[in-house]
């Protein structure tokens, strides 16, 4: 069976709380819209706040949770983004008849 989230995307994960002086379980949630389905979500390497979520055109969002910041990084590519996986400065995607595709995020390239 294939489960597609259209639309809206429900993130929730275990992230430990920045230290604000404020109680609670550790549970950080976020509901945000895009522009395409959610065809994945990665975290990332580098900040435990942050995940990388793919998109059905292509796109790839990236999403802070800790300021709810995102950053659209427009790839080019016209196929769903099937997996995300951070290394130091480079994204690896999978992409949808395109196979492996090494993005380097400081060039866009």
């Amino acid at each position: 069976m294939k489960t597609i989230f259209q639309g809206l995307a429900l993130v929730a994960c275990m992230i430990p709380r920045a230290s604000s002086g404020q109680e609670g379980n550790g549970l950080i949630h976020l509901v945000s819209s895009f522009s395409a389905p959610v065809s994945c979500i990665a975290p990332s390497r580098g900040d435990d706040l942050v995940s990388w979520v793919g998109l059905e055109n292509g796109n790839v969002i990236r999403v802070n949770f800790s300021t709810d910041e995102r950053e659209v990084i427009s790839t080019n590519f016209n196929g769903r983004v099937y997996d995300i996986i951070e290394e130091a400065d480079t994204l690896w995607l999978g992409v949808r008849n395109q196979g492996l595709i090494k993005y380097v995020i400081t060039t866009g390239r």
